[in-house]
């Protein structure tokens, strides 16, 4: 078994929310990890809103609401390079990570990286999340070539906000084989409104468990990929 990873196309994209109601549907094997936040806790907010939820501390948490790299600056600390926070990654014995990214692949982590080295570092089966608001077909294939320009390529997308059929169907046409899901927020942001839309999004949920689990094992080439990584290092 191994870990996912939650993308953003940008800030506020619906990362937490689909990070909820995928604990909500299937909490049991999974922990939730944000290894970087800053600003009020998604951590503390899945925690309420999942209350059977494993959540594991973040690698680090900055009270101001800026970038993590900011907000580590304004109190006189540095973000550690993309190694040292995959050896920091939890290794619950009998939990799967479900790993949320902050902003956008593309937003700095320290001086030297931007956040994509971390998730390449990772090498985990990664979901882009975008928000299905205007301009959700242009934003989300910019996030997706930009990050096949790397080497990242997720294995689906999902669309968060109000149903956009025709966003959905212009991205997955336009988006090299990657499919595409929608997903509505909870009414109500309490654990009961997130518990009731985790099933009323039974359906979509059980598409993007496939897509995951069907990347759960990593392949000859990513394995290959991490081991260059690693060798990089020495």
């Amino acid at each position: 078994m191994t870990d996912f990873i939650i993308l953003g196309s940008d800030t506020d994209a619906g990362k937490t929310t689909f990070a909820a109601l995928w604990l909500a549907a299937f909490g049991e094997p999974w922990a939730y990890w944000k290894p970087l936040e800053s600003g009020e806790s998604d951590s503390e907010r899945v925690r309420r809103l999942v209350p059977s939820a494993t959540v594991l501390p973040p690698f680090r948490s900055f009270a101001e609401p800026v970038a993590p790299m900011l907000a580590a600056q304004s109190i006189g600390e540095l973000i550690p390079p993309a190694p040292e926070i995959v050896a920091a990654r939890p290794s619950p014995h009998d939990r799967r990570l479900v790993i949320e990214t902050f902003g956008s692949p593309f937003s700095p982590l320290n001086d030297a990286e931007l956040q994509v080295e971390l998730i390449r570092r990772l090498a985990r089966p990664a979901v882009l999340v975008s928000s299905s608001a205007i301009g959700a077909i242009g934003r989300t294939l910019q996030c997706l070539r930009a990050l096949a320009a790397v080497g990242v390529k997720p294995v689906g997308v999902v669309l968060v906000g109000k149903r956009d059929d025709f966003a959905a169907e212009q991205i997955a046409r336009r988006a090299d084989g990657i499919p595409v899901v929608s997903f509505t927020p909870p009414a109500t942001w309490d654990a009961n409104g997130v518990a009731l839309s985790a099933r009323h999004q039974t359906a979509p949920l059980e598409i993007v468990r496939g897509w995951v689990e069907s990347r759960l094992a990593p392949s000859p080439r990513a394995l290959l990929g991490e081991r260059d990584l690693r060798g990089s290092e020495q």
